[in-house]
């Protein structure tokens, strides 16, 4: 018979030799299994475990508590095939040969130089240690910082040296990960960076920097240091000269339709109208450099002046000039500092597609302003670039007005107006019947209507309307990764698992780097009975991009609930606010899964006061269920909810 298994890294997680979940209840029983599990040779004393776990009692207390703990630890490791506690005089163990730790497996490995054993160590590395484990005793807190400071810096290098060793898209994937572990560590952003010019993606490694300096300022106030600096100067002056030695090699004009942009007069934020020729001179050299390309039409400076210093609106602007995109900006120039910020605009949309702040000592203004130029050039024309990009990818439809009702059914469908959502869409598709995002959308919207138990027309015409929007949106645009990962969530919704994995496929095909794309990609698997694939890339879009809306979160929280790690499928549901009842059923059912069945009861007690009137629990834990494609995948998710008290 194998051994139990025990893992701390990521979660608490024990195991029976045949992989059945065993419940460790008390949080002071993890956290007695934590040390023993970090303890050289899994041995340590009972006045240790006292002293750390029950620092706030007296000495006799504390061996009181500890004996009871002992014996409650004992019950829940009664469904095992042998006891792996080993309780002999003032010593406490684990029993080597009856159960298996993820650390000891970690910490035998994350020392070496081979690339297999490393690959193992990072594989074995899913989180931090003993996450979730809380016990408020200062003692024990203590040395859990020490325990996650040392396994943490075990993990990074063991990242950065088996990124050494990889190349392509694995050594891309290991850089990633080591930014994903400590956010803050510059050291980590360089690596990737370094990685991606070293695979000559000097786009991703500046977009990797502005992710950097972002996260930097919001969280600790301090720029980047001089290393990464230095590099981002050296992609910007590599990327302008890589620009212009493409357009000076070729000598002919694209064949694509050119974008059509005008830069603004910037605004003169320093209160001394004679320095208006330098930051007139910085914006009329922006309009030589920009001008080189050959893909962009730059409207001349002469019509841009006549907008200094008036506040117009951007479509306003893009009307009367006719062009795709502005660049609005300001300049603050006192003493030896130059403060300059650049925005792009979509005249189009109104929206911010691009924004930036330049920070430089004047030492020789000349120079600086050289090295603004490039800088915001480089920058502008890489988000330039995707911005115009997407607008290709979107076949947008004719009309202002449908899209207008496009932009306006996406944000009441985020702010939960699903009714008000599909309304909008129907309107915008009145307008203009070939619009393929529309029909898509609205697809999936029809789609969900059939789980969200606030249908308003029988089954059956839902999802013939469902069917219908789905051909057209297929017909229309089947390249557009939207339309793609739309019909992949509104297959699955009406249950063709199959075909609901065939375009999230696609989706993810046409656009690697979309993070909806592999969102749904994530969902549609972990539905479709492969719930360990799916969550694997539901947390790679958590890693890619921390800030994705409720709905995501409720994805997340599926996957992990299907892979059993029930604390890590409350930690997913923890950001959002004023959570709906079907957000707080699927916590009970957590709950009820940890054994916390009282907490559970609670919950959907508390939860049922507060429902909107006609909800019903029953029914929506049944549907809830039923999305899934796998008989055991249905069945869990019913059996949770049964333990937290609803009778399915």
């Amino acid at each position: 018979m194998a051994p139990a298994r025990l893992e701390f890294l990521g979660g608490f997680c024990l195991t029976s030799g045949a992989g059945s979940p065993v419940e460790v209840t008390a949080k002071k029983n993890r956290a007695l299994l934590a040390i023993l599990a970090m303890a050289p040779r899994l041995e340590t004393t009972r006045d240790r475990l006292a002293g750390l776990l029950w620092s706030d009692r007296g000495e006799e207390q504390a061996r009181s508590s500890l004996r009871q703990g002992l014996t409650s630890l004992n019950r829940d490791l009664a469904g095992l095939d042998a006891d792996p506690l080993v309780l002999v005089g003032d010593r406490v163990a684990l029993d080597a040969k009856q159960i298996s730790i993820d650390v000891m497996d970690f910490l035998a490995v994350s020392a070496s130089s081979d690339p297999t054993e490393l690959e193992h160590a990072a594989y074995l590395y899913k989180g931090s240690f003993a996450d979730g484990i809380n016990i408020a005793d200062n003692a024990f807190d203590e040395w859990l910082r020490e325990a996650r400071a040392d396994l943490s810096a075990r993990a990074i290098n063991v990242l950065e040296t088996l990124s050494a060793s990889l190349e392509g898209a694995e050594r891309v994937a290991v850089a990633e990960r080591l930014v994903a572990l400590e956010p803050l560590r510059e050291a980590s952003h360089l690596t990737l960076m370094r990685t991606h010019v070293d695979q000559s993606q000097t786009a991703l490694a500046i977009k990797q920097y502005e992710a950097c300096k972002l996260l930097l300022k919001r969280e600790l106030g301090v720029e980047p240091g001089e290393e990464l600096q230095q590099l981002r100067r050296t992609l910007d002056a590599w990327s302008v000269r890589q620009i212009r030695r493409g357009e000076a090699e070729t000598g002919r004009v694209s064949d694509q339709p050119r974008t059509r942009i005008a830069l603004l007069p910037f605004d003169n934020l320093s209160g001394d109208h004679q320095q208006d020729h330098f930051i007139d001179g910085l914006v009329e050299d922006l309009v030589t450099e920009l001008s080189r390309f050959r893909h962009l039409s730059i409207t001349t400076m002469y019509s841009a002046l006549s907008y200094k210093g008036r506040q117009i609106q951007a479509q306003e602007v893009g009307r009367q000039l006719e062009v795709d995109f502005i660049v609005r900006g300001a300049v603050r120039l006192l003493g030896g500092h130059l403060r300059i910020t650049a925005q792009l605009i979509d005249t189009e949309t109104d929206a911010h597609v691009w924004a930036e702040r330049f920070d430089r000592t004047m030492e020789d203004v000349f120079t600086v302003q050289d090295e603004v130029v490039e800088s915001i050039l480089a920058t502008l024309t890489f988000n330039l670039d995707e911005a115009v990009g997407e607008k290709r990818r979107r076949n947008p439809t004719t009309s202002a007005t449908a899209y207008t009702h496009f932009l306006q059914a996406r944000a009441d469908w985020r702010s939960g107006d699903e009714p008000g959502a599909r309304k909008q869409l129907i309107e915008a598709l009145k307008i203009d019947p070939s619009y393929a995002r529309a029909h898509a959308y609205l697809a999936f919207m029809y789609g969900y209507s059939l789980c969200s138990l606030t249908a308003s027309m029988p089954q059956s015409e839902t999802r013939n309307l469902t069917r219908e929007h789905l051909r057209q949106a297929i017909a229309i645009d089947s390249g557009d990764p939207f339309v793609m990962h739309r019909a992949a969530m509104a297959y699955t919704l009406l249950g063709d698992h199959e075909a609901g994995r065939r375009f999230a496929e696609q989706a993810v095909a046409l656009n690697p780097r979309d993070i909806e794309a592999l969102v749904v990609h994530g969902c549609v698997l972990t539905l479709s009975g492969q719930a360990e694939a799916g969550l694997a890339l539901l947390e790679q879009a958590t890693r890619d991009e921390p800030r994705l809306p409720p709905g995501f979160r409720v994805s997340l929280c599926e996957g992990r609930y299907l892979t059993r790690d029930y604390a890590g499928a409350l930690r997913a549901l923890e950001p959002i606010v004023d959570a709906t009842a079907y957000v707080n059923l699927m916590r009970a059912a957590c709950f009820a899964q940890l054994g916390q069945v009282n907490i559970a009861k609670n919950l959907v007690e508390k939860t049922l006061l507060t429902a909107p009137e006609g909800f019903d629990p029953v029914l929506f834990a049944q549907t809830c269920a039923a999305e899934c494609s796998s008989p055991k995948d249905v069945e869990h998710w019913l059996e949770g909810f049964r333990k937290a008290g609803l009778g399915v």
